[in-house]
């Protein structure tokens, strides 16, 4: 007779290999985003502000400088000291803009006498050749007797006219003159509404453009050009 054992299943006996316990707790999952879309919008918006004054700025740091450089008086070039190479003192006349080459035209230059009695008017300054030399210029002009009393010293001296440098001072001196008289060309002795034609030689150096004539009894002419 076979005796029968009370053993126990072998499924209880042995330990379960699929279930295993882990002490250590599973961590929690990290979330990697940069941040909520609110603030990745308010940081973009202070971005983009701080470009946008950064341009600003650069802006009107370059407008107060060319609103300083306009405002900035010219400063005038520094006189020679030597005092034989300044001009006589004459009444202030306007600079005329020349460019390169550009001619005299009629009624452009016009300047009154020293006691406004006439009136001298430039018809045109030209290089003429003398000996084959080209340092010389011819200035033709008219000169005209104004509706007003002769008073005090009323005479032209062409043949002393002086050429002078506008940017160096120098002085060219005339080496001719053709007046319809002997040598002085007197505003008394012309109607008023009369003129005359005369012309002047100077000095001018070839590489000198332009001049200030200086015609005795007369205001100076600025910025002559010699075509």
């Amino acid at each position: 007779m076979v005796q029968e054992r009370n053993l126990t299943p072998r499924k209880v006996q042995e330990p379960d290999l699929d279930r295993r316990t882990d002490p250590r707790p599973i961590p929690p999952a990290v979330n990697n985003s940069g941040g909520t879309p609110i603030t990745d919008i308010a940081s973009g918006l202070a971005l983009l502000l701080s470009v946008i004054a950064f341009f600003l700025s650069c802006y009107a740091a370059i407008q107060a400088s060319s609103i300083r450089r306009q405002l900035d008086p010219v400063r005038p070039a520094p006189q020679s000291q030597n005092s034989s190479n300044q001009p006589e003192s004459r009444p202030f006349a306007p600079l005329i803009a020349q460019t390169r080459f550009q001619e005299v035209k009629p009624g452009v230059f016009r300047q009154p006498t020293e006691d406004e009695t006439g009136e001298v008017e430039l018809l045109s300054a030209r290089r003429v050749e003398r000996s084959g030399n080209l340092n010389f210029a011819r200035i033709d002009m008219r000169i005209r007797r104004l509706d007003q009393p002769v008073q005090g010293l009323s005479e032209i001296d062409l043949p002393n006219t002086i050429a002078l440098n506008s940017r160096t001072n120098e002085r060219y001196t005339a080496v001719e003159a053709r007046t319809p008289q002997d040598r002085l060309i007197d505003m008394a002795s012309l109607q008023p509404g009369a003129s005359v034609t005369a012309s002047v030689i100077v000095r001018v150096p070839e590489n000198l453009d332009r001049i200030d004539l200086d015609i005795p009894n007369v205001r100076v002419f600025r910025n002559v050009p010699i075509g």
